[in-house]
């Protein structure tokens, strides 16, 4: 009966069972970035996975560019009730608008709960900042260099890193290193004038050059000297050179005579401004043709490219062709003068190396040619030697029978006298 009592006692207690289930998810909000999206950077994204199972679940997550696979992240393992673990892959910015996707894969045990393994974020739009130097090119004043504190001495919307001329005083930067001036200060001296209108830029002292007179510019003709060859008789020459032995032979070399000096003589631009003569065949001496007084201003334009604010400039051309140098010069008392003059850099020349090299490359090739006619001629030669070597043992032979011949009739009739 006891038995019996406890048994229905042990049906009627519920029995409690706990079933363990594995889950784990990312939400949208935990997806995140690195740094800024700049079109073409690299950056790392970021997802969060938590565990809303009861067991410790191992797996990944693989991330997409819309339907695109970025990459895979790294194996983790997520423990039930722990803290969240976080997982990331590194991916390139497009160059337009998009989003990622996150799915989580690869659980064990495998996951029970479908719904919260995938997660896509919102649309993205990239920044475009060229230069890389974290100002977007919209509000960059220089998009093209790397200016973060975007300076910009004269407030024009151009950064000092694009600016040639920082300070707005009409003189460049180049200019004002040369100078010695300062290119972010109009005024480099402070004396309130400014360094384009001060003859003086880094003098407080002084500003305004004591006008001078200045003479008239004389331009010395060119004198050019023909040397004509003496004319000697023919006959004078051959009675001379019979009744003279080569012992008293007379020297016609003038150990006087220089050599021809291979520059240029000195010319002057249309308006006599600048003066100019060639070095070499390609460098040129340029000079300003103004009195040696301090307070002028001088300005080259080369051509090429090239400038230069000293008075006396000498220039080297990196090719041959026409160049257009430009002059201009402010005098103490501000007149300026302007003038121009083509220059001619020749290319075919023998100071010239490229010259020299095409010259000594046809040399090469008018002896490969000479040596391969002489061998072509040997050969020739050396043929027809051999067939008239053959041709003589054959004459003699028939010079030998045709004297045969006559003995033999002369043997024959003395036999018939016989």
């Amino acid at each position: 009966m006891k038995r019996l009592f406890f048994m229905s006692l042990i049906l009627c207690v519920p029995f409690v069972v706990h079933a363990t289930s594995a889950d784990l998810g990312i939400d949208q909000s935990s997806i995140t970035f690195s740094d800024k999206l700049v079109a073409g950077s690299t950056v790392r994204i970021y997802g969060v996975i938590t565990n809303y199972g009861d067991v410790d679940v191992a797996g990944y997550v693989s991330f997409f560019q819309g339907t695109v696979p970025i990459d895979d992240s790294q194996v983790i393992s997520v423990r039930a009730g722990g803290v969240p673990e976080e997982v990331y892959v590194d991916f390139i910015v497009p160059n337009g608008e998009f989003n990622v996707r996150a799915e989580i894969r690869g659980t064990d045990p495998s996951d029970e709960n479908a719904t919260n393994d995938v997660a896509i974020t919102r649309l993205f739009t990239p920044i475009f900042d060229d230069d890389g130097d974290g100002v977007e090119n919209d509000t960059d004043n220089c998009p093209q260099k790397a200016n973060a504190t975007q300076v910009d001495t004269d407030g024009d919307l151009i950064g000092d890193a694009c600016d040639d001329d920082d300070d707005d005083d009409g003189l460049t930067d180049d200019v004002e290193t040369e100078l010695g001036t300062s290119p972010i200060s109009k005024d480099t001296d402070g004396d309130g004038v400014a360094d384009a209108s001060d003859a003086y830029p880094s003098d407080t002292t002084r500003s305004v050059i004591v006008p001078v007179v200045v003479e008239p510019v004389v331009v010395p003709a060119t004198v050019v000297t023909t040397l004509e060859a003496p004319v000697v008789d023919a006959f004078q020459l051959n009675a001379r050179d019979e009744s003279v032995s080569e012992e008293d032979a007379v020297d016609t070399t003038d150990s006087s005579v220089d050599a021809p000096d291979t520059h240029d003589e000195l010319s002057f631009s249309p308006r006599a401004v600048f003066s100019y003569a060639r070095d070499s065949w390609n460098t040129f001496e340029f000079k300003a043709v103004t009195p040696e007084a301090a307070g002028y201003q001088y300005q080259w334009d080369f051509g090429d490219g090239v400038e230069s604010s000293r008075a006396t400039v000498r220039h080297t051309y990196s090719v041959s062709g026409d160049f257009e140098v430009s002059f201009r010069v402010v005098d103490p008392n501000g007149s300026i003068s302007e003038d121009s003059s083509v220059i001619h850099v020749r290319f075919w020349t023998l100071q010239n190396r490229v010259v020299e090299m095409i010259l000594a490359f046809l040399s090469l090739l008018l002896l490969i040619g000479m040596a391969m006619i002489a061998k072509l001629s040997g050969d020739r030669w050396r043929g027809s030697s051999t067939k008239r070597s053959k041709l003589i043992p054959d004459v003699v032979q028939e010079d030998e029978r045709l004297d045969d011949e006559p003995r033999k009739k002369i043997a024959v009739r003395n036999l018939d006298n016989e």
